[in-house]
């Protein structure tokens, strides 16, 4: 029952925001066109709502979605790490006296570990990758206080033509990560996966 849950937080997570357009308080042209009362924008050319145009509420609505649409992801591959947990060390935990939060930090955490490094590799590599909520809720604004590399490489290459520095970014990104996954691999493979 938890994991149908969870797959229907997942799913409904990138599909609720697409309804925000039909919210007064977030949109504020259909704000206008039904006679409520809106502050004018700050800039004509940035679409996105007043919220999300003062500091530091962009970077916390761009947070906020992030979490709100990957923990049901991470949570359903930690549920499938417990569920794949051998019982014998809980038995010989319990053979022991060891108690709830004995059991938690010496035999559930270390044996979940590896799940959990696994599902760490997967969001450092999809944070590196990350573009569509920020162009969509933001475009990297107010100023670049919601910038990645990304949008810097949408910005630098697609808008400005330089295409030459949105392909060096593009690579330095990808060295980054590279490093960063190896290193991750690394401690993967010490831990025993």
């Amino acid at each position: 029952m938890l994991k149908n849950i969870l797959i229907v937080l997942w799913m409904c997570s990138v599909i609720i925001p697409a309804f925000a357009e039909d919210d007064p308080l977030l949109n504020r042209d259909l704000a206008q066109k039904h006679n409520l009362e809106v502050p004018p924008p700050v800039t004509d050319l940035s679409p996105a709502p007043m919220w999300l145009q003062k500091k530091p509420w962009p970077l916390v609505g761009v947070t906020v979605t992030e979490i709100w649409e990957w923990t049901p992801f991470f949570t359903l591959i930690c549920l499938s790490g417990l569920a794949a947990l051998p019982l014998e060390p809980y038995e010989a935990a319990q053979v022991d006296g060891a108690s709830r939060w004995q059991v938690f930090f010496y035999v559930t955490f270390p044996l979940l570990l590896p799940v959990v490094l696994v599902g760490l590799l997967i969001r450092l590599i999809d944070v590196f990758r990350i573009f569509d909520i920020i162009y969509i809720m933001t475009e990297g604004g107010p100023g670049n206080s919601t910038s990645t590399l990304s949008i810097f490489v949408h910005r630098t290459g697609f808008i400005y033509r330089h295409l030459g520095y949105a392909s060096a970014a593009s690579y330095i990104m990808i060295a980054v990560l590279i490093v960063l996954s190896t290193l991750l691999i690394r401690v993967l493979s010490r831990v025993g996966l």
